[in-house]
């Protein structure tokens, strides 16, 4: 039997499974035309794309009608513009059933870029994991990712997710909201794992361009995402500690 973990000559069938792909976008309009054209000549028509603009980004609410898509804004208030948790969580409406249609969603950004057959090769996995609930995929670019044992844009089970076993509180989210951007997918892989619900997708790539490998510049959007960096990771481990 190919063990799809290592094997190139992996060939899983075309799946018919709707992915709803989540994309978080702030301060760049110019990403969503790439980003759009590049999952949608990647995913069959049942997989959907939702944009989350804050509603005082009006270049990008603007950008995204211009490419097809009903933009989800995220209503900036006294508490400020969505982070990337609150804005997944946000569009997925894992917490009131009203949004999202698709058993599984990609927790996807405007930085990335979809592989041939990623999704193909994504829910292939579900032939020799049918446990799994989160399905980690490649960005080409993380070291733990390439090594198999993380991942930064996952398929997530929506099931899953509205049990509230997808965090450490127990509650209907896929994302912890405590994080101002960094941790929030080790703490989804890490709650995965100890679940042994997580596997991996090496064939799955959703390419990460980001400053860290060195293969964009850094730009306003990434330096407030690495604001709160030493924040985050002290806020992952202590919840770590907590529940190991």
């Amino acid at each position: 039997m190919i063990d799809p973990i290592r094997s190139p000559y992996f060939n899983p069938p075309a799946t018919t499974e709707d992915v709803d792909i989540l994309i978080p976008i702030r301060g760049r309009p110019e990403k969503v035309q790439g980003v759009s054209r590049a999952f949608s000549a990647t995913s069959h028509g049942g997989c959907k794309l939702r944009f989350v603009p804050d509603s005082d980004d009006w270049e990008s609410i603007s950008a995204v009608r211009d490419a097809g898509h009903v933009p989800m804004v995220w209503e900036v208030d006294e508490w400020g513009r969505g982070t990337y948790a609150k804005k997944i969580n946000y569009a997925a409406g894992v917490s009131t059933d009203y949004r999202v249609g698709s058993e599984w969603v990609l927790l996807a950004a405007d930085d990335v870029t979809p592989g041939e057959r990623w999704l193909d090769y994504a829910m292939g996995m579900l032939r020799w994991f049918p446990s799994a609930k989160v399905i980690g995929t490649n960005d080409l670019t993380n070291p733990r990712v390439i090594c198999g044992v993380h991942s930064t844009h996952s398929l997530v089970s929506m099931g899953y997710a509205k049990q509230g076993l997808a965090t450490w509180d127990g509650v209907k989210e896929i994302c912890h909201e405590g994080y101002g951007h960094n941790f929030v997918d080790d703490e989804l892989v890490t709650v995965a794992k100890q679940r042994g619900v997580f596997v991996h997708s090496p064939l799955s790539v959703i390419s990460h361009q980001h400053p860290i490998g060195g293969t964009i510049p850094m730009d306003d959007t990434y330096r407030l995402g690495q604001s709160t960096y030493r924040e985050d990771e002290a806020l992952f481990l202590s919840r770590l500690r907590a529940h190991s």
